[in-house]
């Protein structure tokens, strides 16, 4: 079965984003729909909205402010309701392997739900769930049969503008310019361009259904000796006949191919350094290169050899290719060379220092044991158990914080959702403390990797400069809509100015007392 969705956001970041809203619609094998789930909520206090994110799916500060469900109350939705359908699911999505996946990922790890449950499985024999992505369907389509879609409006480059909206117009998908940006309009126009799809190219749709299972995606690279393989950035398509040169050098994921388009007898003396420099390549320089990555969990444009006429570069004979495949079948040593300098070529990013940076900061087995009953229990939980819990957690993980710093995130994320949803059991001088803590966060001025109250007024300002030259994706935006946001980012500059002076937890960490009998005072929840 698929599960469709799509979320709109506070932003653009991946990793700091809030989910403000969520759409998500089961279906059949053949597209029918059997339930769905609509739901949204209110802003976080700690979260600043991008001016762009509001202005362009219409969220406006009352709607923030005035939702009675909260953040954690709509996860609970979205994880149940996933939860409840018949794994595995294929999870699909317009652009979802670019955006949704890792937002709602980061939305559940924040909400101590399982971050990665589009590829998780029932238990360890179970298939897993898979991300079928319609984005990367219809570039496939552009390219192997591009009879099938009308892509006539183009991007200021002159290729085709790929965007959800532009591409169902043109294709009668019923999804106007006021719906667009919809969580569930926008969901609904992706079920009806698969379907158009499915039935219009269904060989590309079988093909890239299974292109969406990282083990099917290594089945073909293992059965398919010289095959079609097709990368379509900003709507450029870029395709080469390829066959599999190696995997980068300890890694399950990528692979690396070759493209048969180019002699590698002429690369077998170049030397490291040559090597490396085509492996680091970036943009339209990569794309020049004969070796080319492959990504297996990301749905790879791969195609038989039997439907690749339409990308076979003209004057590349068979004779050749079997020629070139063979000669990197006697020379293994340079495909084991390419893969350890594949892994020396890659770029090291190491985990931020914020909790929400480290979600791939994986606990061992016996860690992860406890934690997953620990949220079982906090889940089931009133609001005063959980504060209990979350002292608990504390305590229990004292010593393997210690080792393993990152394990204080889940400690974070439940102060956070107490404080977010039951401020009243908090002390007053906790309540300051946090106050105080938020305030900071969000008029910081130094360069921070989440949004805050400076960001948005400079992203603003450069708004005003593009509405004064004209640019389309601004065109619906009014003067009022412009001083309505300056207002906002001004009262949320307010909200917490009283509580400056006071002594703050800058790493958001500001719940770490147990609560005391002192008593208590209840704050407005900020929204």
């Amino acid at each position: 079965m698929f599960l469709f969705l799509d979320t709109e956001s506070s932003g653009l970041s991946k990793t700091f984003s809030q989910v403000y809203e969520i759409a998500m619609i089961a279906t059949d094998a053949e597209l029918n729909m059997m339930s769905s789930l609509h739901t949204d909520c209110a802003r976080l206090p700690w979260n600043i909205p991008g001016p762009g994110a509001l202005l362009i799916t219409g969220i406006t500060p009352d709607q923030l402010k005035n939702n009675p469900r909260g953040h954690y109350e709509m996860m609970q939705e979205v994880n149940d309701y996933v939860d409840g359908q018949n794994w595995p699911v294929v999870f699909a999505g317009y652009n979802i392997l670019g955006y949704d996946q890792a937002v709602l990922a980061q939305n559940l790890h924040q909400t101590l739900y399982d971050p990665f449950v589009m590829t998780a499985c029932k238990d360890w024999q179970a298939e897993p769930n898979n991300v079928f992505d319609v984005f990367e369907l219809v570039k496939a389509v552009h390219i192997y049969a591009p009879s099938v879609l009308k892509l006539d409006i183009k991007t200021k480059t002159g290729k085709p503008s790929m965007a959800l909206g532009n591409v169902a117009r043109q294709n009668d998908i019923d999804l106007s310019e006021e719906d667009a940006h919809g969580a569930f309009s926008d969901t609904k126009a992706t079920i009806d361009l698969a379907k158009k799809l499915k039935q219009e190219a269904p060989q590309i749709w079988d093909q890239m259904l299974k292109m969406s299972n990282s083990k099917k995606v290594e089945a073909f690279l293992q059965d398919n000796e010289v095959f079609a393989y097709s990368q379509c950035p900003y709507g450029a398509a870029h395709s080469v006949i390829g066959t599999r040169l190696s995997d980068v050098e300890d890694s399950k994921t990528e692979a690396l191919i070759w493209d048969l388009n180019v002699d590698p007898a002429e690369y077998a003396d170049a030397s490291d350094e040559k090597l490396t420099k085509m492996l680091r390549s970036w943009g339209r320089v990569r794309f020049q290169q004969p070796i080319q990555p492959i990504r297996k969990h990301k749905q790879p444009i791969l195609m038989p050899v039997d439907q690749a006429d339409v990308v076979w570069p003209q004057g590349l004979t068979k004779q050749e290719v079997a020629q070139r495949v063979q000669y990197l079948k006697e020379n293994p040593d340079f495909a084991q060379r390419v893969a350890h300098l594949a892994k020396q070529a890659q770029k090291s990013f190491p985990p931020g220092v914020e909790p929400e940076q480290q979600m791939y900061e994986k606990p061992d087995c016996k860690v992860q044991l406890m934690l997953e009953n620990w949220k079982e229990r906090f889940h089931k939980a009133d609001w005063e158990e959980k504060l209990k819990l979350t002292e608990e957690l504390k305590q229990r993980l004292a010593s393997d914080i210690r080792k393993t710093p990152s394990l204080k995130r889940f400690v974070t994320f439940a102060q956070r959702l107490i404080y977010a949803n039951a401020p009243e059991l908090l002390t007053e001088a906790q309540q300051e403390k946090i106050g105080a803590s938020l305030h900071n966060r969000r008029v910081s001025s130094e360069k921070t990797p989440y949004m805050t109250i400076p960001k948005a007024r400079a992203e603003l300002k450069q708004i005003e400069r593009e509405r004064a030259e004209g640019l389309d994706k601004w065109k619906h935006v009014t003067d009022s809509d412009i001083r309505s946001l300056k207002l906002y980012y001004t009262a949320l500059e307010k909200e917490f100015s009283h509580l400056s002076g006071k002594k703050a937890a800058v790493n958001n960490d500001a719940l770490n007392a147990a609560p005391s009998k002192a008593k208590r005072k209840q704050s407005p929840k900020s929204r």
